[in-house]
């Protein structure tokens, strides 16, 4: 975990530096990183993922969106095509990407999380009904969730001890990692 505060400053300073997402270079140097520094996996859909960004934010104004934290925005980044999935789903990664520029906006989309989210709901009802990963399978769906959450953690606590999107990624990601490595090793 050590290597994270120091990976998340640089991408900080990366993107503030990088702010275009129509220019090729720019977006590409992001993506790369960005893929690098967290593992999404992107291999092959990279240049797709590039040039999809460049291309919405060319007709459908992609900074405009990311200001107001439109997140129908995931959906129009996260299919790229593929040789080996035809189509890959990257909506991870696309959350990634805005995030980095909205953090407040646009909760980060986590396989562990979606878990993890699942499991803590299982053991509190914090949305009052049941739900499964594939009830998270499409982005807005799992906001939602995460919405539930973070307002069922917040009731009642002062405005410093409440969390937003990026302290609820960072926190139950790790926590995520940690308990359910334990659950899958036993």
């Amino acid at each position: 975990m050590k290597k994270y505060p120091l990976q998340e400053k640089f991408l900080d300073k990366l993107f503030s530096e990088y702010k275009s997402n129509n220019d090729e270079y720019e977006v590409f140097i992001k993506v790369k990183v960005l893929d690098f520094f967290y593992s999404t996996n992107l291999k092959e859909g990279l240049d797709e993922m590039v040039k999809k960004i460049c291309e919405v934010s060319k007709d459908d104004n992609f900074d405009k969106k990311l200001k107001k934290g439109d997140k129908k925005l995931i959906n129009k980044i996260c299919k790229v095509k593929s040789t080996l999935y035809g189509t890959k789903d990257c909506t991870s990664f696309a959350s990634k990407y805005c995030s980095r520029y909205e953090k407040d906006k646009f909760p980060i989309y986590d396989k562990l999380v979606k878990q993890m989210l699942c499991l803590i709901n299982e053991a509190t009802n914090f949305t009052g009904k049941k739900i499964s990963i594939n009830k998270m399978k499409e982005y807005e769906d799992y906001c939602s969730i995460v919405d539930k959450f973070i307002n069922k953690f917040n009731e009642g606590k002062k405005l410093k001890e409440q969390i937003d999107y990026k302290s609820f990624d960072r926190y139950i990601w790790t926590w995520a990692k940690e308990i359910l490595h334990k659950i899958n090793k036993s």
